[in-house]
Formats: structure tokens, C-alpha cells, sequence
């Protein structure tokens, strides 16, 4: 009964304590962001988010079949 007690108040604890950390912030938080520097703009440039969308599916299809193979070979090998 009494760890659990110990553990409830370690749990706030440190709740409290991570609370305070994550939402302190410095004096010049009421700023913003800085601007951006004008070197790189957002229009016409082509990020590669979804550029081998086909191979990254493949290689995942590949993975699970590999796991499903390994599960079903040592469930199946004699003991």
C-alpha cells in the first residue's frame, strides 16, 4: 500500500515538474517567429514528400511478408 502511495506522489511530481519546463517560455516570446530570409521560397519548390511512394510501400509489403514467413517458420519447426 505504501509503494503505491510513493509511486502516485512521484507520479505528480514529476508531472508538475515537466509541466513547468514545457510551458516556460523567455521574455520575447510575444514576437514570433523571426521573418524568412527570402533565400528559399516556399513556391516552386518541388519537396519530395511523396517521390517513391511505390517503392516505400514495396519495401514495407516485403518486410511484412518476411515477418509473417520468420513467425510461421518457427512456429512450424519441430522442438
Amino acid at each position: 500500500m505504501r509503494s503505491q502511495i510513493v509511486k502516485k506522489i512521484v507520479a505528480v511530481v514529476l508531472y508538475l515538474y515537466t509541466s513547468t519546463v514545457m510551458f516556460g517560455q523567455s521574455g520575447g516570446g510575444s514576437e514570433g517567429p523571426p521573418p524568412p530570409d527570402g533565400r528559399d521560397s516556399p513556391e516552386g519548390v518541388n519537396l519530395p514528400l511523396d517521390d517513391n511512394i511505390e517503392i516505400l510501400l514495396l519495401i514495407g509489403l516485403l518486410y511484412g511478408c518476411y515477418l509473417v514467413y520468420k513467425k510461421y517458420r518457427t512456429k512450424n519447426t519441430a522442438a
